[in-house]
């Protein structure tokens, strides 16, 4: 008899859990042809992955964090553009290591 395990980690529900940490995997690229958002991956304390959609802001963020590092998303509410535009806010913090003496 088979032992089916889900495969691909869970996704983060920032609704109900508002900050989430992690070890930065990785990120997918968006596909903006597809209209597909970008993929973020972080490996949890207890090895499991937690996946979550990128955006704008997220992308931004994740574009200047090394795979490797430990980092914390924090899930603002919803900001508001220059434009009036609705979004998805977040702050993301990662832990810079101490330098070697």
């Amino acid at each position: 008899m088979a032992n089916w395990q889900k495969v691909g980690g869970s996704m983060w529900d920032f609704k109900s859990n508002p900050e989430v940490e992690g070890k930065f995997i990785g990120m997918e690229p968006a596909n903006k042809e597809a209209r597909k958002s970008s993929v973020i991956t972080l490996e949890a304390e207890d090895g499991t992955e937690i996946k979550f959609w990128g955006s704008t802001v997220l992308d931004n963020h994740f574009g200047n964090i090394a795979a490797g590092e430990m980092v914390k998303v924090v899930f603002l509410g919803m900001g508001k553009s220059k434009t009036g535009t609705e979004y998805k806010n977040f702050e993301v913090y990662h832990d810079v290591p101490e330098i070697q003496q």
